[in-house]
């Protein structure tokens, strides 16, 4: 074979290699390609349901619920949503730790945080779908933790459109501060009974942890600048 007929028959096998090669490339690529169970979405699979309000002004609340990670080590993670339909808007992000962890945090970073004593101890917190043991067993552990919590969808800034900064939201510590109308919606949504877990838990968990200092100062004052002018900018009449 002559050198001329060499080099062409070289030059059709490159051209057929490298034809081949993108597809044989994504294959592989696709074959060691994490499967959809492995992602982070999927390790989402615990849900939790109870009620928000926002950093020093308790008079807005929210029922969120609750879609978390709980890896073997480090904060528990949540995707917050308003619902659990098609429609539920994802509403922001919550990470709980356990008091060893938050002892260990400097005062200004406690002030973010809230404890979840009296979520536990008022039925406010609901495991949906989870059996009765089960709960109980999860909200012995839970009671003694703190979470920090962002909202970064401002429903009161706009329901159509996340608009503005997060907002820091904290956690109910007292009676009297839920409305009762809020309750009941949720009762009725997911079948609970809220006063009737109060006093079941009473039983159940009769250990209550100390609240840490430094915690839950969300009805005392602002540790985050709010949307205020934001929320007066959408509800001002549009400009003549």
């Amino acid at each position: 074979m002559s050198m001329k007929s060499l080099l062409k028959t070289a030059a059709a096998g490159l051209v057929a290699a490298l034809a081949l090669a993108p597809a044989k490339s994504i294959a592989d690529e696709r074959k060691s390609a994490p499967r959809t169970s492995e992602l982070p979405p999927a390790k989402l699979s615990l849900w939790l349901d109870g009620f928000h309000m926002r950093d020093a002004h308790p008079e807005e609340q929210s029922d969120i619920h609750h879609f978390c990670a709980t890896p073997k080590t480090g904060p528990i993670q949540c995707a917050l949503w308003d619902g659990y339909g098609e429609n539920a808007k994802l509403m922001g992000i919550e990470y709980i730790i356990d008091e060893k962890t938050f002892a260990s945090l400097p005062e200004p970073e406690k002030a973010l945080w809230h404890s979840h004593v009296y979520e536990v101890t008022s039925g406010m917190l609901v495991t949906p779908g989870m059996s009765e043991g089960k709960e109980t067993e999860f909200l012995k552990k839970a009671i003694s933790t703190y979470g920090k919590t962002w909202h970064t969808w401002d429903m009161e800034a706009s329901a159509e459109v996340p608009l503005g900064r997060p907002v820091l939201m904290m956690a109910f510590t007292r009676n009297g501060v839920l409305r009762p109308a809020l309750a009941e919606k949720r009762d009725a949504d997911l079948r609970t009974n809220t006063s009737q877990l109060k006093e079941s838990r009473a039983q159940a968990i009769p250990e209550v942890p100390k609240i840490q200092k430094g915690a839950d100062r969300g009805e005392r004052g602002t540790s985050c600048k709010d949307n205020t002018e934001i929320r007066r900018a959408r509800r001002a009449p549009p400009a003549r």
